[in-house]
């Protein structure tokens, strides 16, 4: 698209370019005051016709951007992605860090101290870009390029006025006319201010790259404990290997699509869904495989020829972002496609989510059952019960599990990943 837009847009400065030298400004100016109606009025009927007709329709990520609670109300698909999440207060301070404060000071100089076409396209581009990165925490990629320049612009200013003060005290005639100006201490306090602050900004940005966005998200990085060794979290890597090398070329992984790509790319294995979630339908039945019963899950899974189940479990180690976490996402988005599916059904008698006091629908749930299978039986700390949920801090509700028509075939070493065979039918005979 970008390729023909550019084909015509040369096209049309040739044009333009050769109407200037034939015709005179007033016939030039009437032509362009016709050309650009013209053009307005052709966007707006292909685009009406298009989203009338049903051929296009504004996507849910667009609507999102303009009515935030939009994805959360008609498509929690798009709602449950991280990156589509309201931005929180700590990303703004982790990813911007002293850059915020110069921000304001940036705005001033280019609206009030000096108003250019450029510093207002600035300031609006700004203004813009910190609205979208409130409603998407993913945008934050495009607030920061107008952060920056707006701290670029403060922090010239300051230094520059500072250093020119500086610089005035020590060259200044005594005949010469004062001029207003901060004094000396304070331009040097300034400066030193500012490069502290920028000093600052570097360590934070090296020390946030290293650890934020420089590791696999597969691959959690627990930090130095006491005795100084790195604690370092494999499971995720461990059990693709395991999958690769343990089960059939041919085999087919169930597993909600947040791991999709990572199964796909790392075992080698086809999965029921994965990272590209444009179709909701499909998503949605992964999604009631795991919030059924095991029988109606079963049946599911046979269907979608799920050879088999991948669930991710955070008990063990205290990660809290786990599929229990996730787990109303799955509730929401098959509700989407089979409205008789209730969220309600899943919450506790006290009215409440939570891992302690749970419904017999929850009970049920093939996910959980899959999360906390043999999980009673762990004791976690002294003087604590068995299955105790590191992760939420409680002691699960319910720890008689088994089944029938599934077979535990790994756990990963801190039972983060868990993998079940999905069994084939038993022989009913002729």
């Amino acid at each position: 698209m970008a390729s023909h837009i550019t084909f015509v847009a040369v096209n049309a400065y040739i044009l333009i370019d050769y109407l200037r030298r034939t015709l005179k400004a007033d016939q030039i100016a009437a032509i362009m005051n016709l050309a650009l109606k013209f053009t307005f009025l052709a966007f707006l009927g292909v685009f009406l016709y298009l989203t009338l007709s049903g051929t296009t329709r504004i996507s849910g990520r667009v609507m999102t951007l303009i009515d935030p609670s939009y994805a959360s109300s008609h498509m929690p698909l798009i709602a449950s992605v991280a990156e589509h999440s309201p931005t929180m207060w700590m990303s703004y301070f982790r990813d911007l860090n002293m850059l915020i404060i110069f921000v304001p000071i940036g705005f001033y100089y280019a609206l009030v101290h000096k108003l250019t076409h450029g510093t207002l396209f600035v300031a609006m581009y700004a203004v813009f870009t910190v609205y979208f990165s409130c409603v998407m925490n993913r945008l934050m990629l495009v607030l920061a390029p107008a952060v920056c320049i707006l701290a670029a612009i403060a922090v010239s200013h300051l230094v520059g006025k500072s250093a020119k003060a500086i610089r005035l005290k020590f060259i200044a005639s005594p005949s010469s006319k004062p001029k207003r100006r901060l004094p000396i201490d304070q331009s040097l306090l300034l400066i030193l201010l500012v490069t502290f602050c920028l000093k600052t900004y570097i360590f934070h940005s090296t020390d946030v790259t290293a650890r934020w966005y420089s590791s696999p998200s597969f691959i959690s990085d627990f930090g130095k404990q006491k005795h100084g060794d790195r604690v370092i979290i494999d499971d995720f890597r461990e059990t693709y290997y395991w999958l690769k090398q343990n089960t059939a070329s041919d085999a087919k992984i169930l597993a909600w699509w947040d791991y999709g790509y990572q199964i796909a790319g790392m075992s080698n294995r086809t999965v029921i869904v994965d990272n590209n979630t444009w179709n909701n339908t499909h998503i949605a039945t992964v999604g009631k495989v795991l919030i059924s019963d095991e029988d109606e899950g079963y049946e599911v899974a046979k269907k979608l020829d799920a050879n088999y189940v991948m669930v991710h479990f955070g008990g063990y180690v205290g990660n809290p972002s786990d599929d229990y976490s996730k787990f109303l996402w799955f509730v929401r988005i098959a509700n989407s496609v089979w409205p008789e599916i209730e969220e309600t059904d899943y919450y506790g008698p006290d009215g409440r989510f939570m891992v302690d006091s749970i419904s017999e629908t929850m009970k049920n749930s093939l996910c959980y059952k899959m999360m906390f299978y043999r999980f009673g039986e762990v004791l976690m700390y002294d003087n604590y019960p068995t299955g105790w949920d590191r992760a939420r801090d409680k002691e699960i509700g319910h720890k008689d599990i088994s089944f029938t028509k599934f077979r535990e075939v790994y756990t990963s070493d801190n039972w983060m990943i868990r993998v079940y065979e999905v069994l084939e039918p038993e022989n009913r005979g002729p």
